[in-house]
């Protein structure tokens, strides 16, 4: 995504770079790594001046060395000097104007806050989960060779699974994908004779083949259904569904909405739940979660990240 935002800026081949490469054993290199990368452009804006092409630096894994400052100890400190040097790069006493700096992270709760202030990083895109329709365009991404080399048998319909792989990233859809293939070679390999029956010719991806898949393979956010297989209808649903549906819809207007459910042993909140989690996608926390997790208070904005990139489609 960073270098085709390059390209439609016409701008030069990005410079990309692994956070983690960035840090050093050696006092001061961590800090000369940051320098060495804008060196580039403040040479060339120095001599061009406002007629310097546009440098691109994008940093994976931004959150390893921009972490907030005084909250890694035990250590020389080189985290802190790493954020400071950047800061420094970034919008110091000579600001550089021919620099776009793209960083790439999950964890955004653990850059440092003096990065995200407006003048430095100050557009923040989150880049949620795929769609139905974005899921269908990565399986016929993921399917293109085997539809044109005629793999892919004709009763594979891609629009079904993309309507099974519900929360599914793009890098889980990829791995169904080469677990499907897998399959299907393995469909032809005799195993008691250690014989492989077929040519590469012959391999065909049919359906069961996706369906034997999806069996074993899970979205990481995915629901829980069996969870409440056991759960019966209640007639009191009917009149407390259209509440909580209403106020689910209200969420995507406000920026938090906590509703609580209680009633006795023998009530119909876990059932009501369930139904409203078929309609509006939601993130199902169960008291297993927590077994045997040593720091709770950690586990509990872990849980709350976790939800935000969960899709309604």
């Amino acid at each position: 995504m960073a270098r085709q935002i390059g390209k439609m800026l016409h701008a030069r081949e990005p410079k990309i770079v692994n956070g983690p490469e960035v840090l050093n054993k050696y006092v001061g290199e961590s800090e000369s790594n940051i320098r060495l990368l804008f060196a580039e452009a403040e040479t060339e804006q120095k001599k061009m001046g406002i007629n310097s092409a546009l440098h691109i630096i994008i940093f994976d894994e931004l959150d390893a060395i921009c972490k907030q400052r005084g909250t890694v100890g035990g250590g020389t400190g080189v985290h802190d000097t790493v954020v400071n040097q950047l800061l420094a790069k970034i919008d110091g006493v000579e600001q550089l104007n021919n620099i776009l700096l793209i960083g790439m992270t999950n964890r955004k709760d653990l850059i440092d806050d003096a990065l995200l202030r407006p003048g430095r990083l100050e557009v923040q895109m989150e880049i949620s989960l795929p769609s139905e329709k974005g899921r269908l365009e990565i399986l016929h991404i993921h399917t293109a060779l085997m539809r044109k080399n005629k793999k892919l048998h004709s009763e594979v319909d891609l629009k079904h699974l993309a309507e099974k792989t519900r929360n599914f990233s793009g890098a889980e859809i990829e791995g169904l994908v080469r677990s499907a293939v897998a399959t299907a070679m393995n469909r032809m390999i005799n195993v008691c004779h250690y014989i492989i029956c077929f040519s590469f010719s012959t391999i065909v991806l049919s359906l069961r083949d996706f369906s034997l898949c999806l069996l074993s393979l899970s979205a990481c956010l995915h629901l829980l259904h069996l969870s409440f297989s056991a759960i019966v209808f209640s007639p009191s649903f009917v009149f407390s569904f259209p509440t909580l549906f209403l106020c689910g819809s209200l969420s995507v207007l406000t920026s938090l909405l906590s509703l609580s459910l209680h009633g006795n042993s023998t009530g119909f909140q876990s059932g009501l739940i369930f139904l409203f989690s078929l309609r509006i996608l939601t993130r199902n926390i169960f008291p297993i979660e927590f077994f045997n997790f040593s720091q709770n208070c950690v586990k509990i904005p872990l849980l709350l990240l976790s939800s935000r990139p969960v899709t309604r489609c």
